[in-house]
């Protein structure tokens, strides 16, 4: 089992209603109780108490899933994007389980400071992994982290310091730019993508790319003219989980 951070993924909960649960950690969590079922997938909704407003997310988990995909996107505070729903229907199309969470309150997310305020969003990344520490469904998973726009530079930086890393890691036109420091760490699977008509994100992730393939033959680079197509990044991701849990030959 790969947790995030370091922490087992075991469940602390309090009953306090009939309605929902509050979660044992320092940030007030709301989870709706048992979720719902959709052809064999667990569908939780959860809402996060930040003291400045609430986050949502929401958790889909596949009968057969063996890891699950936290997708992160530091731009939308409003709910999910058509293109994050589209790639959470291609992971649970294979499988895979997901949860998407936005790290902004959607006051923030109109707020460009916020937007580009990466303490903010890793100080969010935080309380999602305290909360993903104790969820006893989650504890046969495996973790891996898809991580968007400014989210990307925070989910680096998080993903340097855990102590247990996840299994592997994509940035989706990530902002690159607003990292501090070094490009250093990543000796997991990491794919950089990004669209061809940005030529900032481009070059930026480009060069992230040579950097980690230097060191490294787990990095690679996808630039697609027009919008990324979920299922690029899906497969991406099969491929390195199925490769992974292979047998390993001398």
């Amino acid at each position: 089992m790969t947790v995030l951070g370091g922490i087992g993924l075991r469940e602390s909960i309090t009953k306090i209603s009939k309605d929902y649960y509050m979660l044992g950690m320092s940030a007030c969590i709301l989870q709706f109780p048992g979720g719902r079922s959709l052809m064999g997938t667990t569908v939780r909704e959860v809402a996060f108490s930040t003291g400045e407003g609430s986050l949502r997310g929401e958790l889909r988990v596949p009968a057969r899933a063996e890891t699950v995909v936290v997708i992160l996107s530091g731009e939308c505070g409003a709910g999910q994007t058509p293109q994050e729903s589209a790639l959470e229907r291609e992971f649970t199309d294979r499988g895979i389980g997901t949860f998407v969470v936005d790290l902004l309150t959607a006051r923030e997310a109109s707020e460009r400071e916020s937007r580009l305020d990466i303490e903010l969003l890793g100080r969010r990344i935080d309380s999602l992994h305290n909360w993903l520490g104790r969820q006893a469904m989650l504890d046969t998973l495996d973790i891996a982290v898809c991580a968007a726009d400014t989210a990307a530079p925070a989910a680096i930086q998080y993903v340097d310091s855990a102590s247990s890393k996840p299994v592997a890691v994509a940035f989706w036109n990530g902002r690159l730019d607003l990292l501090d420091g070094e490009l250093s760490g990543l000796e997991i699977p990491v794919l950089f993508a990004c669209t061809e008509q940005n030529s900032f994100l481009t070059q930026l992730n480009q060069t992230a790319y040579d950097s980690r393939a230097v060191d490294s033959k787990r990095a690679e680079f996808l630039a697609v003219a027009g919008r990324i197509d979920g299922g690029q990044i899906a497969t991406w991701f099969e491929r390195q989980l199925t490769a992974d849990r292979s047998p390993q030959h001398v």
